[in-house]
């Protein structure tokens, strides 16, 4: 795949959650918005900071939730001018999503690992990515030479490096985050790879997803009382 960039503002996307997502053509409709989105190439990969300082939040906020409750049928939850929360009751998740487009997506068992900090709460996260590094020489020297000694990089270290510390919604949530060189018994002997898209590093991930307050109050209202 070739390297993920935000349709916004053209920069990288690494993909963190709570950080970035994806919107997708799929959960469109056939309106003159959906096609003005379609001919202005406003989907795909994009960092939630640029969705919600954008024109094209409320949008996409909206058809997030129409998916989840008409499509997918998720139960709603709670529903007000600001917030609809909708339930997945078989995978155990909540989905958020704001007026202006922020959105999150919660597990349960996510959220009763919750670390409370300033203003929120944050969530556990860990999994494999692929990060494209093209262009960013002396990143990829360090990065290899890091991840075959000790085995770690500082997430945050790799994101300055990309140019992408500003594009952070909330930059305290990768503070202490790590890249891990992967131990499976598959695993590359070499964390950086090339392919046709260019040069990247294949690693575990981990970092928190930050939940604001009143999100977190919400989920212990609501959620609480789901069967």
């Amino acid at each position: 795949m070739a390297t993920p960039k935000c349709f916004i503002c053209s920069q990288q996307v690494v993909g963190l959650n709570g950080q970035d997502t994806v919107l997708d053509t799929f959960f469109l409709h056939s309106t003159r918005d959906d096609k003005l989105a379609l001919s202005e190439q406003a989907f795909g990969e994009c960092h939630l900071l640029c969705l919600t300082e954008s024109a094209w939040g409320v949008f996409w906020g909206s058809r997030i939730v129409a998916n989840l409750r008409d499509v997918r049928k998720y139960r709603v939850l709670f529903a007000d001018d600001e917030y609809q929360m909708l339930r997945n009751d078989i995978a155990h998740e909540t989905s958020i999503i704001r007026w202006d487009g922020w959105m999150a997506s919660v597990q349960d068992r996510l959220f009763e690992e919750r670390r409370p900090v300033a203003d929120g709460h944050l969530l556990p996260v860990h999994h494999e990515a692929r990060t494209y590094l093209n262009g960013h020489d002396d990143l990829i020297t360090g990065l290899r030479g890091a991840l075959l000694a000790d085995g770690t990089y500082p997430l945050k270290q790799l994101i300055a490096a990309l140019g992408l510390t500003d594009r952070l919604l909330y930059p305290q949530a990768i503070e202490g985050g790590t890249l891990r060189r992967c131990t499976y018994s598959s695993a590359p002997k070499n964390p950086i790879a090339i392919d046709d898209n260019g040069t990247f590093v294949m690693a575990e991930i981990s970092y928190s997803q930050f939940i604001p307050d009143d999100v977190a109050r919400m989920l212990i209202e609501h959620v609480g009382k789901s069967p």
